[in-house]
């Protein structure tokens, strides 16, 4: 009988670490793509001011300069277009769980052209993105 207790409490203790273990990736995997989505989301609704705050201080010079260059033309394209979808394709989490990369499905998106000033409205494109984590927080870092 002892012997039945014991190897039920060491299976129900491995059975406890297991689920602990599976948790927290499932937390941060959650953190991750949600962090990601919002911050797509921000970005191609021209919204660069909510995306600053899914992103590494390091890398809002690049959205800074993203946004000076966005005009009316661009805005009334969104309009036109409509709010982008964006979905989650993948998620690869490092083994310290201290950066992911995220790839996403963005669907009918304006694409701007800095060069000669016409954005189209486009169907569909896949983009990667990695994230860090940074005091709890997934953000994203355009610097790598």
């Amino acid at each position: 009988m002892y012997m039945m207790t014991k190897k039920i409490i060491i299976l129900l203790t491995l059975l406890l670490c297991f689920a602990g273990t599976y948790s927290c990736k499932f937390t941060s995997k959650s953190k991750i793509e949600k962090s990601a989505k919002n911050f797509a989301e921000a970005l191609y609704c021209f919204k660069f001011t909510d995306a600053q705050q899914y992103m590494t201080s390091e890398s809002r010079p690049i959205l800074s300069f993203l946004s000076s260059n966005v005009n009316q033309t661009d805005l009334d394209s969104l309009k036109k277009a409509g709010n982008p979808t964006i979905s989650i394709l993948d998620i690869h989490l490092n083994k310290e769980e201290t950066q992911a990369t995220v790839k996403l499905k963005i669907r009918h998106f304006v694409k701007l052209n800095l060069l000669n000033n016409h954005p189209t409205i486009e169907n569909e494109k896949e983009e990667t993105f990695l994230l860090v984590k940074i005091d709890d927080h997934w953000l994203v870092d355009f610097r790598r």
